[in-house]
């Protein structure tokens, strides 16, 4: 005779890892199960209820109710002992009460958690970002570039920068560079505060929409100043000719995904056109394009 699927589940540890704008929330369960996390910014509401025994009052005990909330799905797929929580954004200094319900095997779980409250107190790591992205992509080259201007609404000391970069073509190799910039109008004369320096190769081959972390020397950024992130290629590269790697003077292989709307990131635009051959690095604006960055950093 085969054992009844077991419904309940006990949350046995609970961990927080900051993110990018958020908070990432991981549960360990006894049995696996498919969870939601609750959460309300509303302290919770308490009630005092008569805890009946067979009909006759026996003591009394205290209910706790949520008024407004949200549920968040847990990140992986199917019935699983870990679970982990995307919960962005969660602002810095922000109170939130949550406890997890789910499902076994597909059906409804009596079990639910206590009732977790947990204040974002950890240095914020997150100084500016826009986290939207579709199919839509720019290329990197070494004589037209590209970059996001970003000013800052606080101070903080920058540490990485986060983007959707990836290798376009593979017959195609050689160094690149994720800049950190003075904005100043001619994007090629522009103060380059801070840069990770990096090789193609490293990087995931396109059309992947996984975002890269590149860490750059700790750069105070200061607030109501305009910065501007740009990724580029830097000479020399090589391409692959037929059976061995040759030098080029012509490059065009490492893209970024960028979302297209109206302006989606408010305090600053993606230039458009920062051609040294045939524009002499004038830096143009528009106000329609954006790309997927975030920039890491802890307050100052």
């Amino acid at each position: 005779m085969v054992a009844p699927q077991l419904l309940h589940f006990v949350v046995r540890n609970l961990t927080y890892t900051p993110t990018c704008i958020g908070v990432l929330v991981t549960c360990y369960t006894n049995n696996p199960c498919h969870l939601w996390l609750r959460y309300t910014t509303t302290p919770t509401q308490k009630h005092v209820k008569t805890k009946m025994v067979r009909g006759a009052p026996a003591g009394t005990y205290i209910d706790q109710c949520f008024v407004v909330f949200t549920d968040v799905e847990q990140n992986e797929p199917g019935d699983t002992y870990t679970h982990t929580f995307t919960l962005d954004p969660w602002p810095h200094c922000q109170t939130r009460w949550f406890y997890f319900w789910g499902t076994v095997d597909g059906q409804l779980s009596p079990s639910a958690s206590c009732i977790f409250q947990k204040h974002r107190s950890e240095p914020s790591s997150q100084g500016d970002y826009q986290l939207l992205h579709d199919a839509w992509h720019g290329f990197c080259q070494y004589w037209a570039a590209q970059g996001q201007s970003i000013t800052p609404i606080r101070t903080y000391k920058a540490t990485a920068i986060v983007l959707i970069l990836a290798q376009h073509d593979t017959t195609r190799r050689g160094t690149f560079e994720v800049r950190l910039q003075l904005a100043g109008g001619n994007c090629w004369e522009e103060p380059i505060l801070a840069a990770y320096h990096g090789y193609s190769t490293e990087l995931q081959v396109n059309p992947s929409m996984n975002p890269v972390t590149f860490p750059i020397a700790p750069t105070i950024l200061t607030a109501g100043i305009t910065y501007r992130i740009v990724p580029v290629c830097t000479p020399t590269w090589q391409w692959w000719n037929v059976d061995h790697w040759q030098d080029a003077d012509w490059i065009q292989a490492l893209d970024f995904r960028r979302y297209v709307a109206a302006n989606a990131y408010p305090r600053g635009t993606l230039g458009g056109t920062c051609d040294i051959k045939n524009s002499g690095g004038a830096y143009t604006p528009s106000l329609i394009e954006d790309f997927y960055f975030c920039v890491l950093g802890t307050p100052v």
